[in-house]
């Protein structure tokens, strides 16, 4: 309820705090405190005297009259404040002492023509300039899409303002020189008015649509609440973006579904996705650069967008539209034709896919972050927990009895440390033999299956990546083995006693984003079936959204999983040969879990999940040494130009007379050394050069004492890469300097 006033104004200070969208504190009787603008406190220092209708900052010292407040904060006077306080007011219900122009009548249908992109970003931007952020948007980026300030600004994120000040920001627009008619969103209301289209239902978040060109080109708006139709069904999400548009409005026009593009223009590699939030916040995370259609079909743009690309440089195009392509068959479809625009502009396409427990390709990339954040606070295993959980080797108490050794401050016993009873310590102290058969009688091995759907071939499934309620919802009350694979049959050490939850939930931890190198299946997610065996028992289990259901399978009926073909095999064999450049034929192999292609051998390709993926080739002769080495440097290039830049492909030259060496993966440097950690708690000592055209050091010349691969030139350990050609040693870097 607004405060009684003692004068003929038909508006008070709190009417003004409203329209200015201050953050209002605490409340009193007589006045209220709130954040102020001026010297951006949060505090809610700014006191707003009700009763006289004035305001002051007990922070920063400023303080006025109510048109004052608005007067400065919107650089205009104070009479141009009083009318357009009564401006806004009006539309609510108040009445003006001033005289409102009539109704005109205005043309239904007329459209306007649009304006220049230059035009069009100059007015956007203005608006953009005029417009905050919410405190609570602002938390939303900030936890929700893990957005700091520097890259909200960056992005140019805004909160819709409130229908009542739609006009105000038009005339304000207007006045300050810039073009709304032909501008996506302005329109003329119904008193032949120029406004912008923001309503209460439609209110959120702005995402600027930027095109190559760095110009905005448009604006989508990030619902607070999804708008579902009346005919649409509960389970339904409902619409959660809208593009601003004033189509159907008098002289307004439509936004013509523009493309979004983030990051470089010049970029070898550009990801291609649905939604312009979705491609910010994946470019905020990855540095990657990503174009985003509005809409997983409306990709009719990306053909010109594409030659522009190919002129400028890129050789691959990433399709990473969400994971729900492989059910919904209008999203795949959408997914196929960006492949064939790829493939019209001569470049290659590539399908990513992800942890399918992610829909979408920025909640993928949020959650590896905050994994990696989980892990750092995650409670360190004890020796007993880890041996019992397989996790692993019994000789691995050695090198914990080493770290308790190494402690600088040791605030728990040995047996607690190793989490063993003061019974299991004893007989680790008499015998470590004696220990292992006591621990081996605490766990057992768990064997199991893991079946995912057969999704080959851009085939999709209405309830693939879902819940049991999305399988019920297709048509079945049991999982449909016939429309499975066999992905993988292993087993774990589990402690003995345990439940089958928990055995699920090891299994599901195990097979999440850091998969085996043997495994050739996706990562455990919703409609995978698992199967635990042993001991004369099976059971069967559907993964659900959030837990695991028991269900009946039939493993008679599942598929065999697919293989490569001969006819990939035969068209890679091709593709060697012209990068050979037919001086010989390589031969090579493909070793995988399913399938070694037959006639092909001497090339092997290594899996290991977050490694690299290594290919070692020969072509049989030393008298093609440099055929060689200018067919395996192509090959390199090839392989980067099909990666998908979440993991690192290399070629590794086979050792039969090829010149190579190693280098630092971090550095470059070839000053690369072997230390060995002493079991007898000895100094390390040092092993040969990693190359050998490299001179011996002594180990006063290393300042750590841990085992692995040395580096001298950075001072760290390192992984390293092979490198075609020959190691110099006197262009100075291989000197024991």
């Amino acid at each position: 309820m607004r405060y009684q006033k003692k004068h003929d104004f038909p508006f008070g200070i709190l009417d003004v705090a409203d329209i200015l969208r201050l953050n209002i504190r605490r409340r009193l009787p007589d006045q209220v405190y709130a954040d102020c603008p001026f010297c951006s406190d949060r505090r809610g220092k700014m006191n707003l005297n009700l009763e006289k209708d004035t305001w002051r900052c007990n922070y920063c010292g400023r303080g006025g009259g109510m048109l004052g407040l608005y007067a400065v904060l919107n650089g205009v006077d104070k009479s141009q404040a009083y009318h357009d306080i009564c401006d806004v007011l009006a539309i609510d219900g108040f009445e003006t002492n001033y005289p409102i122009t009539p109704k005109e009548e205005v043309p239904e249908a007329k459209g306007a023509a649009a304006v220049s992109p230059q035009e069009l970003n100059r007015t956007l931007s203005a608006l953009l300039s005029m417009l905050s952020l919410t405190d609570a948007h602002r938390k939303h980026l900030h936890e929700a899409r893990g957005l700091s300030d520097d890259q909200i600004e960056q992005f140019k994120l805004r909160s819709t303002p409130p229908p009542s000040l739609c006009r105000l920001l038009t005339e304000r627009l207007i006045r300050a020189g810039y073009t709304v008619q032909g501008v996506p969103g302005f329109y003329l209301n119904d008193y032949g008015k120029w406004t912008v289209k923001f309503y209460r239902r439609t209110s959120g978040i702005i995402i600027p649509i930027t095109g190559a060109d760095g110009l905005i080109c448009g604006m989508q708006v990030r619902l607070d609440n999804p708008i579902k139709d009346e005919n649409d069904p509960p389970e339904k999400e409902g619409t959660k973006y809208l593009t601003l548009s004033s189509s159907g409005k008098p002289m307004g026009i439509t936004s013509g579904s523009p493309l979004h593009f983030v990051g470089d223009p010049s970029s070898r590699v550009v990801y291609v996705t649905e939604g312009c939030l979705k491609a910010d916040i994946a470019h905020a995370l990855t540095g990657r650069t990503f174009a985003a259609v509005i809409g997983a079909n409306n990709v009719a743009k990306l053909d010109g967008l594409f030659a522009f690309l190919k002129r400028n440089g890129t050789e691959v195009i990433i399709e990473a539209e969400d994971m729900d392509k492989f059910c919904n068959t209008a999203v795949d479809a959408g997914s196929a034709k960006i492949a064939a625009l790829a493939k019209k502009h001569g470049l290659d396409c590539r399908r990513l896919t992800w942890n399918p427990n992610y829909k979408g390709i920025d909640d993928w990339l949020l959650a590896l972050r905050q994994k990696k954040t989980m892990e750092r606070e995650k409670p360190v295993m004890t020796f007993e927990e880890k041996y019992l959980n397989g996790l692993c080797a019994f000789s691995d108490v050695d090198v914990y009895v080493q770290q308790w050794h190494e402690q600088e401050d040791i605030s728990a016993t040995l047996p607690a440390f190793l989490g063993l009873t003061d019974q299991e310590y004893a007989a680790y102290v008499r015998s470590g033999t004696k220990l292992q058969n006591i621990l081996n009688a605490q766990r057992r091995p768990q064997r199991f299956r893991i079946y995912q759907l057969a999704l080959d071939d851009g085939k999709t499934c209405p309830f693939a990546f879902g819940g049991i309620k999305a399988l019920q919802k297709a048509g079945y009350e049991q999982p449909p083995a016939a429309d499975y694979h066999l992905v993988y049959e292993g087993s774990i050490f589990v402690p003995r006693r345990q439940t089958v939850e928990y055995i699920l939930a090891r299994i599901l931890e195990r097979f999440q984003d850091r998969l085996p190198a043997d495994y050739p299946g996706h990562s455990i997610a919703p409609s995978d079936v698992l199967e635990l065996y042993g001991e004369g028992r099976r059971q069967y289990f559907y993964r659900d959204t959030a837990e695991f259901v028991p269900v009946k399978f039939s493993p008679a009926l599942v598929k065999k999983c697919s293989k490569p073909s001969a006819i990939d095999g035969e068209r890679l064999l091709k593709e060697l040969n012209e990068l050979s450049g037919d001086v010989m034929v390589p031969r090579f192999h493909i070793n995988s879990p399913t399938n070694s292609i037959p006639h092909l051998a001497d090339v092997v390709i290594r899996r290991e999940h977050g490694q690299d993926i290594s290919w070692t080739v020969s072509f049989g002769g030393e008298q093609h040494e440099d055929a060689y080495i200018s067919f395996v440097n192509a090959l390199n290039k090839k392989l980067a130009a099909q990666a998908d830049e979440f993991q690192h492909m290399e070629v590794l030259p086979k050792q039969n007379g090829y010149p190579s060496y190693k280098v630092c993966r971090c550095c470059g440097g070839h000053r690369l050394y072997h230390l060995e950690f002493r079991t007898d708690h000895a100094a390390p000592q040092l092993y040969d050069p990693v190359n050998a055209e490299s001179p011996q050091i002594s180990q006063d010349d290393v300042p750590y004492r841990v085992s692995g691969t040395y580096c001298l030139d950075c001072d760290s350990f390192c992984e390293t890469r092979t490198v075609l050609g020959r190691l110099n040693p006197g262009c100075g870097d291989a000197d024991n300097d």
